[in-house]
Formats: C-alpha cells, structure tokens, sequence
C-alpha cells in the first residue's frame, strides 16, 4: 500500500514529525539477504526505518563500511570529501 506520507520519530526519541515520503529506492537482493535483514531490523523497529537511518548516515558521512575482501572493486580509498 502507497503512503505519500509517514511518520517518522524526532531525533530526540520524544517526539514524532510528519514529512512527505513520495520517492523510492528500490535493489533486488536474494531471499537469504532478505530475510537476515529483516530478522536483524525488527529488532531496531521497522526495517524501513533502519534503511532510512543508514541512508541519512551515508549522506551524513556518518556511516563507516568496511570492505569484504570478495567485493573489493566496490571500495575506493577516500582522500577527500
């Protein structure tokens, strides 16, 4: 079910703020990925939530990856913002 709008709780935990919530992002991910993340993320409340928190920090350069050895090429060393 489409919802244009979602209510996603304030940074201080107190609180809830509405905003609009009108674009995707979508990856196709195989059934055993599926299902990991979605055992891990409903222990931190819904998994939509948990990928939201991991995009804010991604473009708040508050998320840090580290490299699998099998998927190297994805990881470029970062000498600059």
């Amino acid at each position: 079910m489409y919802h244009n709008r979602d209510t996603i709780p304030a940074a201080n935990g107190e609180k809830l703020m509405s905003t609009a919530l009108d674009t995707y992002i979508t990856i196709r991910v195989n059934k055993t990925t599926h299902q990991n993340f979605m055992d891990r993320a409903n222990k931190y409340g819904k998994p939509s939530d948990v990928l939201r928190e991991i995009i804010d920090a991604f473009i708040d350069d508050r998320l840090v990856m580290y490299p699998n050895p099998s998927k190297e090429s994805l990881y470029v060393v970062r000498t600059e913002n």
